[in-house]
């Protein structure tokens, strides 16, 4: 597992996390499998905590459009992100 830190500077916030998650990626050296990016302590019963994305050929599968966002609604704080790469036997 990894991680990485996002400081936020409004009360509510959406900030584009999908090149870290990807510099994480690149890190790990995984081809073919899947990440799953966690934040603890946000608001889960609106947005979710987690997310798991697919992995083909050393990128994430999003689509032209999508990306990974960290949303805040308590900042500006300090917030840890966790990343686990599962790779496919």
């Amino acid at each position: 597992m990894t991680s990485f830190s996002v400081a936020t500077s409004r009360r509510t916030e959406f900030i584009d996390i999908t090149p870290e998650v990807q510099k994480a990626l690149d890190r790990s050296g995984l081809k073919e499998g899947q990440v799953t990016v966690f934040v603890p302590h946000i608001k889960a019963s609106l947005m979710g905590s987690s997310v798991t994305v697919l992995v083909e050929k050393e990128r994430m599968v999003l689509g032209t459009w999508q990306a990974i966002f960290f949303c805040e609604f308590d900042g500006p704080r300090d917030r840890k992100v966790f990343l686990q790469v599962v790779a496919v036997p």
